[in-house]
């Protein structure tokens, strides 16, 4: 529980930062003379920076120890957070959210790693849930925090919240985090790291810009190719490197395989919505960003009260019969959005936000839980490391395609700002991910995860 909520800490910042503009974004969009849909690439350029620096975060700890990384990346990610708070342009904001996000990705998995490490396999599943809960808070207060800010003070401010909590996350951290260290300290795979950096990097980027403007969808094409081919080599080297940044064994325990894919899939339906919702609150609906805030609280916080129950549902129902109904379900939520009728009450919407964040929470969880449930110990620290890849990956991919989609439309149009019809078109498409979903829930074994889950146990 206390390795758990100092984890947190840094968890709640990392939350928090991706969620926090999400209200801002037409304010910020005003102070660097842009579209509010290019704000985008200040949350793309954050996750795709996490993503690159994730795999790093297990050699850094098996080297140097878990307490020293995560010190200095919550150090860093405090200074980064501050400039962000300074910039003038977009260009700079961008560059000092792919710091934030470097130091982001040294973060968590390293936390997580370590709590995997000294967390028996039957106590997983509540400590996990444990620890979502206290970082659940980040995610919940970004949306209201970020609009509150941005009405009343400045978005500006948003980002020097992250000093005193920082601060106080490095004197909670020296205190009480252990200092862990891999018994193995290979030489760093650099050809790995670089490829990785690549495949991510143009993939993203490419998908971020591809529909901005003529003059840059053949560079956004090109290096979204770019990005494609050199993943299939980054792959190809993980699996024959003697000493490879992320090891790929655990893929062989087919859970663990399954509930990659899975989830992969169905975060694009999560964080593409959590991108064109506020815009469509504020553009479409003429909502302020703190009102936008707090309906997206609504979202936030169902989210946190299903962790309570998450638990007895596993048992009662299983990992596969749960995935299966709670990503049917959070489609109908993203279509019931997309189809609400013009003029309809806003309770509706906060009531939909609401039963979309309850089952957003009961299939993430399920899934990361699962994801870990029956890989050997020896293959953990590889395991952790993919999980964690492909949570900013999932983010980073999610909002690109919501912006991809969004200016598609408005390319077609001609206009720069989208119509209420453009977000519904776009909402209505990132249904289909979700569903994707179901061909790997659907391949489970009944019995998947039974050991931590409790399922038919007498």
């Amino acid at each position: 529980m206390v390795l758990a909520l100092v984890i947190a800490s840094a968890i709640f910042m990392e939350m928090l930062d991706s969620t926090v503009i999400l209200t801002a974004m037409p304010h910020m969009a005003r102070a660097f003379g842009t579209g509010p849909v290019a704000i985008s690439l200040g949350v793309t350029a954050y996750m795709v920076a996490m993503a690159v620096s994730i795999p790093a975060s297990g050699w850094a700890a098996d080297r140097y120890g878990t307490r020293t990384v995560f010190i200095a990346a919550i150090a860093t990610f405090v200074a980064s957070s501050a400039a962000c708070g300074l910039a003038q342009s977009l260009p700079q904001f961008v560059l000092m959210r792919v710091v934030q996000g470097l130091a982001a990705g040294m973060m968590s998995p390293v936390g997580r790693l370590a709590m995997l490490r000294l967390t028996a396999r039957a106590d997983l599943a509540r400590a996990w849930n444990v620890l979502m809960m206290a970082g659940l808070f980040g995610a919940m207060s970004g949306p209201p925090v970020g609009g509150f800010v941005t009405t009343y003070l400045s978005w500006r401010w948003i980002f020097l919240l992250n000093v005193p909590v920082g601060l106080a996350g490095i004197v909670a951290v020296r205190r009480l985090f252990p200092e862990l260290r891999g018994e193995h300290r290979a030489g760093f795979d650099w050809p790995g790291f670089a490829l990785n950096g690549v495949a991510l990097g143009g993939l993203l980027y490419g998908l971020q810009t591809l529909g901005e403007g003529s003059g840059t969808r053949v560079v956004s094409a090109v290096c979204a190719l770019v990005g494609g081919v050199t993943a299939v080599f980054a792959v190809r080297h993980l699996r024959r490197a003697s000493r490879p940044l992320i090891s790929l064994e655990a893929f062989g325990v087919p859970s663990f395989a399954n509930t990659c894919w899975s989830s992969f899939a169905f975060r694009l339906s999560i964080f593409g919505p959590m991108f064109v919702l506020p815009l469509l609150m504020q553009i479409g609906l003429g909502l302020s960003p703190f009102a936008t805030g707090l309906f997206l609280l609504a979202h936030a916080a169902a989210d946190m009260v299903a962790k309570t129950f998450a638990v007895q549902s596993l048992r009662r129902f299983g990992f596969r019969t749960l995935l299966i109904w709670t990503a049917l379900a959070y489609a109908g939520y993203v279509a019931g959005v997309a189809l609400l009728p013009p003029g309809a009450p806003l309770a509706w919407l906060a009531a939909l936000l609401a039963f979309g964040g309850m089952m957003r929470s009961l299939q993430m969880g399920a899934v990361q839980t699962l994801q870990v449930a029956e890989v050997p110990q020896a293959q953990m620290t590889g395991a952790a490391t993919v999980s964690a890849v492909l949570f900013p990956v999932g983010q980073a991919l999610g909002v690109a395609l919501g912006a991809l989609l969004l200016n598609l439309l408005l390319a077609r149009h001609g206009t720069a700002v989208p119509s209420i019809a453009d977000f519904r078109w776009t909402l209505a498409a990132l249904v289909i991910p979700a569903l994707l979903s179901l061909r790997w829930h659907l391949a489970l074994h009944p019995r998947a995860g039974a050991e931590v889950s409790g399922h038919g146990r007498a």
